[in-house]
């Protein structure tokens, strides 16, 4: 007995010591596993041609922010699935012009969409029309922008700092967002010209307007993308959204002037494609 015990007790406690190193082992690297995990943003600036769509993705929920023209509807659609896109937690229209929101009741009579966001704006367009009649038969929630709101996506916060006039035309009246995960940020400037600009910078300190990527107003026109407006957000990443060959002259000479003076890095889809930026909390980059 004495010599089993002698025998046996080593025995155990190297079994103990085995199961308490792989225990240790499993925490590490669970851990090691969890830090190359972490939460992801990603902004997809979709090429729709001449018009505004951009998909935000966070910790499994969505957000689509305008919905492109009538002529890439269908496209928007097919992209949206290609992604995986199956349902929406949020849709938002910046302003109904028919460029921004063209698609979108094609999209709501398709995909599931829990909440949708417009401004206190209004137009006889048809275009218009079909959304607001998509939009009482999908069952979504409906809520009208006001600036100084927010919303929560997965761990991102979306804050609605424009429109703060509805005054002058729909482009000045532009649903404006700040999308923050972390230390990252992003600007969506919907189609905000010269005078919404001044009053973005008269109301917002310059910190809170900065950003890492800038979608750049009203697809590169020369009425947005003031001076004062880069220096106070100051991104490291610019995108366009305009079409191939179209007729306005977008993106403008001097918005390209003023980005590449500014060292800033600019895509466009126009020339690009879909514009693709990812961050993980700390640092955004362009996946190419």
């Amino acid at each position: 007995m004495k010599k089993g015990r002698f025998v046996g007790r080593p025995f155990v406690w190297r079994c103990l010591a085995l199961g308490g190193a792989s225990l240790l082992l499993f925490a590490v690297v669970g851990l090691t596993i969890f830090s190359l995990k972490p939460e992801l943003l990603t902004v997809y600036v979709l090429d729709v041609g001449q018009g505004d769509a951009v998909l935000v993705r966070c910790s499994g929920e969505t957000l689509l922010v305008d919905a492109g023209p009538n002529t890439a509807e269908y496209h928007l659609l097919a992209e949206l699935r290609a992604m995986g896109i199956h349902r929406l937690d949020a849709l938002v229209l910046t302003h109904p012009d028919e460029d921004h929101i063209g698609g979108a009741d094609v999209i709501l009579e398709e995909i599931p969409v829990s909440k949708i966001y417009i401004p206190a704006l209004e137009t006889e367009d048809e275009t218009f029309s079909r959304f607001l009649k998509a939009a009482a038969h999908s069952g979504a929630e409906v809520c009208v922008i006001a600036a100084g709101e927010h919303f929560v996506l997965g761990v991102a916060d979306v804050d609605f700092l424009a429109p703060l006039s509805l005054q002058g035309s729909s482009n000045d009246s532009s649903t404006v967002l700040r999308i923050s995960c972390g230390k990252s940020s992003v600007m969506l400037m919907g189609d905000a010209e010269a005078s919404a600009e001044v009053m973005l910078l008269e109301q917002y300190p310059a910190e809170f307007l900065s950003a890492d990527l800038l979608k750049v107003g009203h697809h590169g026109g020369a009425t947005s993308t003031s001076d004062a407006l880069l220096d106070a957000v100051a991104p490291r990443f610019a995108a366009i959204s305009c079409g191939y060959g179209n007729t306005f002259g977008h993106p403008a000479r001097r918005v390209i002037d003023a980005l590449a003076v500014r060292e800033i890095d600019v895509g466009r889809t126009d020339r690009d494609g879909t514009l693709i930026y990812c961050s993980d909390g700390a640092k955004m980059w362009r996946k190419q």
